[in-house]
């Protein structure tokens, strides 16, 4: 599944639990959810906005998605060094039977 997700905390949040629910009822074992989630897992991950409770609430909501869809984010390698991200907002969630399939991926 690909995502691109606005930024309002309430489009977010309603996308979130639309996966959460499209995921507890297929059987599907491998799941990957890829892309742009416009949200960040800690505050070190912002760059150049100060952290606000709004954030504070969207970075908690976010590793609670992540945890209740029972997903495990791919490390991320920077190939190009010259493109400097101010957040990082994209992402590789996966399944443990995914990871289980494809090992080592990064």
């Amino acid at each position: 599944m690909n995502v691109y997700l606005l930024c309002g905390n309430k489009d977010k949040f309603r996308m979130w639990e639309e996966i959460e629910l499209i995921k507890s009822v297929h059987t599907y074992k491998i799941w990957y959810v890829l892309g742009n989630f416009n949200a960040v897992r800690i505050p070190s991950e912002r760059k150049g906005l100060s952290i606000v409770s709004n954030t504070t609430i969207d970075i908690k909501r976010f590793n609670e998605f992540i945890e209740n869809s029972e997903l495990l984010e791919i490390p991320f390698i920077h190939i190009d060094r010259t493109i400097q991200s101010k957040s990082r907002l994209d992402r590789v969630l996966v399944t443990d039977e995914w990871l289980q399939q494809w090992l080592g991926c990064k």
